[in-house]
This record gives structure tokens, C-alpha cells and sequence, in this order.
């Protein structure tokens, strides 16, 4: 009888074992999900998956118009597109501040971390001491760009300077600035934390387990700008798709192939906006996260770096990244009309959640290099406030708001024959080219850059409004 009850004890802790081992191991594996191996899986067509080629074709051609140099779209762990520079290794500016969130995420679930650490407990400071307010400033804080010290920083641009507010003006976590002294500081702080190099953790902890292509440890390196900030600035280059797969990291909430790698919990916290950092647009810890139509209805956060030239952009909903890069900043409207047009082609794109242009029932000549020259010369342009005035000897005058400007302006033969003209003063002293289109006394100037159009009117005998 004992025996008897032996083996039926036996069995049932085996058979235990084996349903554990199963549902765990689907748990955990989830073979319907799809992942990268050494290289890409690419459909047959996009057809296949049901989306429409026709439709990712128009996307292309929008980047390739656009001035994007590259771009990948990934849906469900499958690669839609890659066209152009994918496999280049380019610094990818901001977006490494993303990469150091993967890692502290993994940190914070292994306990090397704590996240309510004030900079006092850590033992932080700079060339210019922290006051004793500004070191209760906590980790998160620091994540969400809150902690209100506004000491001078490394890698800055120069309109981060002209907003960084005054020292003191802000205790911490109550008024979000984009804050390179918090992300490199960051840095200070993960490596002290945890006795690593933010590269060596990276490559060990992310890269080698996505199977990245591309990233090696030595395509990291640190910026240190002496006279400024003790914490150094640190900076990858990485590949467009290296970058598609960190993204289908974050799409599949930290899970890749049988490994958890970040918690679904830590993804979810880093993903909720906490500060409204600009129209349609929050923060969260070291992702930008949409809070607008159409994006916010897809639960879109991204990553973005050196003025839109490298996106990472994670659509939850439609199970989507697109990663887009380019050599030069591309205008917001750009990047989210690419963005919108590759939502386009994807078999879950509600009609209804994506504005349609406004157009216009007036019909607008597009004018020749000569038409520009014979319409322009000598004539006074007037458009929300501000006139301009070009002049036969290739100058332009510009007025309005108080404000007033002189540049120079020409007819390029190109694309058809473009106005094209750089003020001293305004624009950042940035050379512009775009088409103009006429109807009557009205000219329409397609402003490629930006990704939309402005209207002119033509003042007759007015050119002194133009503060000549």
C-alpha cells in the first residue's frame, strides 16, 4: 500500500513538472512571436503579412524627396523595408540616453539600483558645487529630465544653453528642461552604481543577446568637456538596423525570444509621460512619449537624436517600428508625415485617425527659372506680418514684428527652377531653396524642408514697407 502510494505520488509530481515546464516554456518563448536571428526575416511580400507595397513605395519615395538616407520598418519581428544606409554605423546623438534606460532598467529589477537615491546619498557634484537643495535631487528625477540643477553640461547645443534657466530657479521634480547635466550625470552614476563601463554593459547585457550585427563595444566613446562638467557625455554609433532591433525590444516589453530581458513593469514607466515637454509631446524617463492624435491613438514613444536625423519610433498598437535616419535636421513635420505615410500601408491604418491635407481650389502655375526671375525682381512680398523685398542686385530686405533682416536671394536652374535665399540674421543664416507656384497677384512657396507650403501676396510699389 505504501509502495502504491509511492509511485502515484511520484507520477503526479512528474506529470506537474512536465504541465510547469510547458506552460512556462510558453510563457516564456511564445513561438508565435517572431524574432531576428543573425539577419532579418524578410516577408515574400508585403502582401503576405497584409500590408500594401504599393503604399510602403510611397513611403520610400517620400524619404528619398525628403532628404532621409535611410529607413526600416519592422512589423511584428518581420522587415517591411530597408532602404538605403542601414547597415552604416553613424553617431546617433540623443537617442543614446534611450540605450542607457534599457540598462538601468535592468539594474533596477537586479537591485544594483535604487531610484529614490538622492545626488547627496550618491555623492554627485561638479566644477561648480551643487547647492544643498539641488542634491536631493533623486535618480528619477534625473530620468525625467526634472532634477532642477541647471549646472553647465557637455555635448549642449547651443539653444540648450540659451534655455537652460538659472541655477536655483527650480527645486527638483517640479519643472521639466531638456537637461544634458541630468542624462550625463546618469552615466556617472550607472557606472559607479554598478562597476561597469556603459559600453561593456550594453554590448554584454543588450547587444549580444538581440544578436546586433553591427555594434561592438568599441563603437561607444566618451565626450568630456573639461571647462563645463566632470560628467562626460557618452556616445554611440550604431546602425539603422541595430537600432530597428532595441526597438523590437521595447515593442515585445523587454521579452526577446526566452530571455525577459527588462521588465514589462520598467517599459511601461520609462513609456508614461510625466512633463509636457512641447505641443503633442511628453517625457518619460529618457523616451519622448506622442500624447496627440494621430500617434497617441497607436501609444507611440520614440527615441530621437541630433534634430530628427535618428528616430527610433515604437508603435505598440500596430505592432510597428520604423527607424528613419538622415545627415541632416529634418524638420518635425517630415518626420511625422514618414511616419504617417508608413502607417498608411499597414493593414490596421483607421482612415479616419490621419488629418487630410488642406487643399485649395485655386489651381497654382508652377513658375520656370525664368517666370521666377520676371515675377520676383524688384517686387515686394508680403505673408503674416512680415514683408520682403527683392532686389534686382540679388538682395533681399525683410521687415515685420519689429524685427527686420538683410540677405542675399537668387534663381537656382534646378529642379525645375527654385527661389533660393539665406538671411544674415534669421533661420540660423541657413541657405533655403523651394519652388514657387503662381495664380494672379498670390504665389505659393513649397517649403520641401518643412514638409508644408505659405502664401504670398505681391505688394505693387511698396518696397519701403521693407525696411530698405
Amino acid at each position: 500500500m505504501i509502495r502504491q502510494i509511492g509511485y502515484r505520488m511520484a507520477w503526479f509530481a512528474a506529470i506537474t513538472f512536465i504541465v510547469f515546464f510547458l506552460f512556462t516554456g510558453v510563457q516564456n518563448a511564445n513561438p508565435s512571436m517572431e524574432y531576428p536571428e543573425e539577419s532579418w526575416h524578410r516577408p515574400s511580400s508585403a502582401e503576405s503579412v497584409g500590408w500594401s507595397t504599393s503604399e510602403l513605395e510611397k513611403a520610400v519615395e517620400f524619404t528619398k524627396r525628403t532628404g532621409f538616407t535611410a529607413l526600416a520598418v519592422v512589423y511584428d519581428g518581420k522587415l517591411l523595408v530597408d532602404w538605403g544606409e542601414v547597415t552604416d554605423k553613424k553617431v546617433v546623438g540623443s537617442v543614446r540616453k534611450s540605450f542607457l534606460n534599457a540598462l538601468y532598467g535592468i539594474h533596477v529589477k537586479e537591485g544594483t539600483i535604487d531610484l529614490k537615491r538622492t545626488l547627496a546619498e550618491l555623492d554627485i557634484d561638479d566644477l561648480d558645487p551643487l547647492s544643498s537643495e539641488e542634491k536631493e535631487a533623486r535618480i528619477v528625477d534625473l530620468l525625467k529630465s526634472r532634477s532642477g540643477v541647471y549646472h553647465e553640461a557637455g555635448s549642449e547645443s547651443p539653444q540648450m544653453r540659451a534655455k537652460r534657466p538659472a541655477r536655483g530657479s527650480h527645486p527638483p521634480n517640479t519643472f521639466w528642461y531638456y537637461n544634458n547635466w541630468d542624462f550625463n550625470a546618469l552615466g556617472t552614476i550607472f557606472e559607479r552604481e554598478t562597476q561597469t563601463k556603459i559600453f561593456e554593459a550594453f554590448y554584454q547585457r543588450i547587444a549580444i543577446p538581440l544578436q546586433m550585427e553591427h555594434f561592438q563595444v568599441e563603437d561607444g566613446y566618451y565626450q568630456l568637456s573639461r571647462r563645463r562638467s566632470i560628467h562626460p557625455a557618452y556616445h554611440f554609433k550604431m546602425s539603422v538596423l541595430d537600432m530597428a532591433r532595441f526597438g523590437l525590444l521595447y515593442l515585445r516589453n523587454g521579452q526577446w525570444k526566452d530571455q525577459q530581458l527588462l521588465s514589462k513593469d520598467w517599459i511601461e514607466e520609462s513609456t508614461t509621460s510625466y512633463s509636457s515637454a512641447n505641443p503633442g509631446v511628453g517625457y518619460g524617463y529618457l523616451w519622448w512619449i506622442w500624447t496627440d492624435k494621430p500617434f497617441q491613438s497607436y501609444g507611440m514613444y520614440s527615441a530621437t537624436g541630433s534634430g530628427g536625423r535618428h528616430v527610433i519610433a515604437i508603435l505598440p498598437a500596430l505592432k510597428l517600428v520604423i527607424v528613419h535616419r538622415a545627415e541632416k535636421s529634418i524638420h518635425f513635420r517630415c518626420r511625422n508625415q514618414l511616419i504617417e505615410s508608413v502607417i498608411q500601408a499597414s493593414p490596421d491604418f483607421d482612415p479616419g485617425s490621419i488629418e487630410a491635407p488642406q487643399t485649395t481650389s485655386i489651381q497654382y502655375k508652377r513658375l520656370d527659372p525664368q517666370e521666377l526671375r520676371a515675377e520676383l525682381t524688384g517686387n515686394t512680398f508680403y505673408n503674416q506680418g512680415f514683408y520682403n523685398y527683392m532686389a534686382s542686385d540679388g538682395k533681399i530686405y525683410g521687415k515685420g514684428n519689429n524685427q527686420s533682416d538683410v540677405g542675399e536671394w537668387y534663381v537656382s536652374e534646378e529642379n525645375g527652377g527654385e527661389f533660393c535665399r539665406k538671411w544674415s540674421k534669421w533661420d540660423n543664416n541657413a541657405l533655403r531653396c523651394y519652388p514657387w507656384s503662381q495664380h494672379e497677384d498670390s504665389f505659393k512657396l513649397d517649403f520641401t524642408w518643412q514638409c508644408s507650403h505659405s502664401f504670398l501676396k505681391r505688394v505693387k510699389g511698396n518696397p519701403e514697407e521693407a525696411d530698405r
